[in-house]
């Protein structure tokens, strides 16, 4: 399997299946700070 403009990936240490709800701050700091280096 290819990802094709994958730039970055993270490891969140401690989490199980639901990520996005065990550690939702860290979620969304990750994402904002992606989005933020889209272009406009």
């Amino acid at each position: 399997m290819t990802l094709p403009g994958l730039v970055s990936s993270h490891i969140l240490d401690g989490c199980g299946h639901w990520i996005q709800q065990e550690r939702a701050a860290e979620v969304n700091r990750l994402l904002t700070d992606w989005s933020a280096t889209l272009p406009t």
